[in-house]
């Protein structure tokens, strides 16, 4: 039975790489972020039809700032992925020629050329981590503005609707932020992987 299994099993060597489960799982975090996001939408609309006008004034500037930082996060994933390749030449270059470098003495010159190229890639990194932080508070800040206008929506409204049901939809407007915020990361990291 031992040999049945591992004789019919496929051969994968070990520098293959399959992106398919893990691009299915992120992929399907997206479309859950969808769902939330249209539901929490809806329900608002639905309950409170003022909210369209403050809402679509949202969603445009959601959009702007989504297509915004989906341009500069590819722009900075590309210069991280330039800076990184001068480090993988020089670590090889220095692997195959290390008796040379040590024969001429110039082990500080290369550690020192090595440190610089470092500083270039990690650079490119921190400018990557800034505009995903830079993202967050615009969201944050978005976010806030939903709540604030669902909120007011919901003052304006409460002669007709039942306090239960505007805690709850104050409640889903607060989990918006959250869901736009994974939309827009997912899809630039969709973007930028594959």
């Amino acid at each position: 039975m031992f040999q049945l299994i591992t004789f019919s099993t496929e051969q994968v060597f070990v520098g293959s790489r399959d992106r398919g489960p893990r691009r299915e799982h992120s992929l399907s975090f997206l479309l859950y972020n969808d769902i939330a996001c249209s539901y929490v939408v809806v329900l608002i609309t639905v309950v409170s039809p003022i909210f369209i006008v403050p809402g679509s004034v949202i969603a445009l500037v959601f959009w702007h700032v989504g297509r915004y930082y989906l341009r500069s996060s590819r722009d900075m994933k590309r210069l991280n992925s330039v800076s990184c390749s001068p480090i993988y030449v020089q670590f090889n270059e220095s692997i195959q020629g290390v008796a040379t470098i040590r024969a001429f003495g110039a082990q500080r010159r290369f550690i020192n050329d090595n440190f610089q190229k470092v500083d270039t890639n990690n650079r490119t990194f921190i400018w990557m981590w800034a505009t995903n932080r830079w993202l967050h508070c615009r969201v944050d800040i978005l976010g806030a503005a939903v709540g604030l206008f669902t909120a007011i929506v919901l003052l304006l409204s409460r002669d007709w609707i039942d306090a239960g049901l505007a805690g709850l939809i104050f409640a889903y407007s607060l989990t918006f932020t959250h869901h736009i915020l994974w939309i827009v990361r997912s899809y630039a990291i969709n973007e930028m992987n594959w």
